[in-house]
């Protein structure tokens, strides 16, 4: 049986120190920053590298540009939640370095921030780069900044690697990535530059200090076994850390007071947590706020104490008060005509975005008898995702396994939308050859591009299994949404079965779904910025979905909304009459004959006056204000025009079709 380790951070030289800035993002509202984690931390998880260089000729390569966005996004977002300036940029320059330098260290299947020369593609600008960058060995992109602000293992006590990518004075990096061939001879690694070139003042931070995890709701997910207070010009030798949860007191463990890394730093670790590999706090069930005091604290020669408090949450829960985006119909929806629909989005929404469904009946089981489609496969590949070794029923079965310690992942095509009843989801289950650090599991995407939400795992033990279990999971939380659905294979430790046989891993097998339909059709409209209102034109009366989402934190989409089931209508139109009877038609709720006082009839020429308070919008469409009071909008096109009686204007307003004819005998 193999083993593997999980990646290597290397340790960073102490150097000068540095300063922060304002943050948009409100760290006490727990909304906020739940909407926060799920839509930047998750951005750019699918995205390729897309790697250029070649090993044989010594071509370090480039990265795709995606791929290098999602890298600096996840440093601001970093920053962001600390409170410090999230504005850092790439400098393509010192990007190329950091290329050149990573494409070393994974030649030479080593890290060095002084690499010697005779090392393999060794170069003034890898070597420069390696001086003053974060080092790591097994890991790139995202997951890299991940490991460097977790800064776990012996080495890495000082948490400089946390400290450099959350100084407060940087304002430029660069960023290099190789994929790596084998974890044991060319693994994968990434060079971040991280030494400011120019250091400057100290620029304004969001608290006086420098925390992680930082005051306000902090997702579990983020907070590490290291914790970490960073203050610019602080004395930390006689400092003391207390920390209080639900009343009673965590149990701390200093770990290192140092100067240098970017500002003087005291480190901690609470509970007893393991530093030894990648460990976060565990989910609490419910909102968990740590109350943290750094106590004896010298700057400039006055002792101070600090306190604050970091409230640990699970970002899969809602919180009391929080909704998704959703769009409801302003007024009848009908063919040809553009309908308003008023979107209720969350407080900090920037704009909305709207998408119309279709969908029909789904009775597919997936059991790998005519291979491997329709799943869309994220894997190292070195093995067949469909293997007829082990399965359920039939002849095959899909499988993931870890030839390496890379994440295996196999999604499903379609998207579903999720009925009321009973939505469930069945398949059949069988785990061997794994360790306990291997894990799988089956997770759900209800409406984000990047947030997916565990519903089932299975952790692994050392030993051979071939009995399947057959499992139903429950779908009802999701009714009235779209969701996604993947199974996923992946590592929560330092150690995993390197096998890929038939008899080792996790086969699936006999995937359905009820209570669900397909999505079969989406057309996804342009978001719209500064607003919170859409306008759709539909071409035909088939009942569609309408789904909306809002935007926030710069532009980024977060979780699409439950669906409203939307039913077009055809109007075929009314008679008029030129005496003021009118037959209102029942598409507007109304079948009775009204008689009309024409007292205000210029009032069809769209005429604003303090007694027929109109106002129009660029769509066509007029909104009725009665004094403060917002009375609604009605449909104005060449078509079209108002009908009103001059008593009880508040609530008889209401809209018919008239023709030129009749517009001009009511004296238009």
């Amino acid at each position: 049986m193999n083993f593997k380790n999980l990646p290597i951070i290397c340790l960073l030289i102490p150097i000068a120190t540095g300063q922060l800035s304002g943050s948009p993002v409100d760290p006490d509202n727990r909304w906020q920053m739940r909407d926060y984690f799920n839509a930047v931390y998750q951005y750019g998880s699918n995205f390729e590298m897309e790697w250029t260089g070649n090993y044989g000729s010594g071509r370090a390569g480039s990265l795709s540009a995606d791929w290098q966005e999602a890298t600096l996004n996840r440093i601001n977002f970093y920053r962001e939640m600390a409170g410090v300036p999230s504005d850092v940029v790439f400098d393509p320059v010192l990007s190329e370095k950091s290329q050149k330098s990573a494409f070393m260290m994974s030649a030479n299947n080593n890290y060095s921030h002084t690499p010697p020369s005779n090392w393999l593609y060794w170069s003034q600008d890898a070597y420069d780069a390696a001086y003053n960058g974060n080092l790591a060995l097994g890991s790139t992109g995202i997951d890299s900044i991940r490991g460097y602000m977790s800064d776990y293992g012996s080495n890495n006590k000082a948490v400089g690697h946390r400290r450099w990518i959350l100084y407060p004075n940087t304002s430029v990096m660069g960023s290099g990535d190789v994929p790596g061939t084998d974890p044991s001879t060319r693994p994968a690694s990434n060079v971040l530059w991280v030494i400011p070139q120019t250091f400057g003042e100290r620029p304004e931070t969001r608290d006086e200090f420098v925390a992680w995890p930082p005051r306000g709701y902090v997702p579990s997910e983020l907070v590490y076994s290291r914790w970490s207070f960073s203050h610019p010009d602080a004395d930390f030798s006689n400092a003391t850390v207390s920390m209080v949860s639900n009343g009673q007191s965590v149990p701390v463990r200093i770990d290192s007071r140092q100067n240098g890394y970017g500002d003087n730093t005291i480190v901690w670790i609470p509970n007893g947590m393991s530093t030894s590999g990648f460990v976060t706090w565990p989910t609490p069930a419910s909102d968990q706020p740590v109350e943290v005091t750094v106590n004896s604290v010298r700057i400039n020669g006055v002792t101070r104490s600090f306190t604050y408090t970091v409230t640990i949450f699970d970002p899969d829960n809602a919180g009391s008060g929080e909704f998704h985006s959703t769009g409801y119909p302003v007024g009848p929806v009908l063919v040809d005509y553009p309908s308003e629909f008023a979107v209720s989005s969350r407080p900090f929404a920037e704009g909305v975005q709207g998408r119309v469904i279709e969908a029909e009946p789904y009775t597919t089981v997936l059991d790998a008898e005519d291979g491997f489609q329709p799943f869309e496969a994220d894997t190292s590949g070195g093995y067949s995702i469909v293997q007829n070794g082990r399965r359920a029923n039939g002849h095959s079965a899909y499988q993931l396994a870890n030839p390496d310690a890379t994440t295996q992942t196999l999604t499903h095509p379609d998207t579903f939308i999720v009925k009321d009843g009973q939505p469930r989801l069945y398949f059949n289950s069988s785990l061997a050859w794994a360790t306990s650090d291997q894990v799988a599991r089956v997770e759900i995407n209800a409406g984000s591009s990047e947030n997916w939400q565990e519903i089932w795992r299975l952790t692994g033990l050392v030993q051979s299994n071939n009995d399947f279990t057959s499992e139903t999971l429950d779908l009802s939380e999701w009714s009235g949404k779209t969701v996604r659905i993947r199974f996923r294979y992946s590592l929560e430790g330092t150690s995993y079965y390197a096998g890929s046989s038939s008899n080792s891993g996790w086969v699936i097998d006999d995937i359905s779904l009820s209570g669900v339909d397909r999505v079969a059709e989406i057309d996804e409209l342009p978001a719209q910025m500064g607003t919170n209102s859409l306008h759709i034109t539909f071409d035909s009366n088939e009942p569609a979905f309408l789904q909306t989402r809002d935007f926030a934190f710069g532009g980024f989409p977060l979780d699409w909304g439950p669906i409203v089931e939307v039913e077009p209508v055809t109007y075929s139109g009314i008679e008029n009459s030129n005496t003021g009877n009118w037959e209102w038609d029942p598409v507007f709720g109304y079948n009775q004959q009204l008689d009309l006082d024409w007292t205000y009839a210029s009032a069809l020429g769209w005429i604003n006056t303090d007694n027929f308070p109109w106002v129009c919008t660029t769509s066509g469409w007029f909104r009725y204000m009665h004094g403060s009071v917002d009375k609604g909008l009605w449909l104005y096109s060449p078509e079209w025009g108002f009908v009103y009686t001059d008593s009880g204007m508040s609530e008889r307003f209401r809209y018919a079709p008239f023709t030129s004819e009749s517009s001009s005998s009511f004296g238009n």
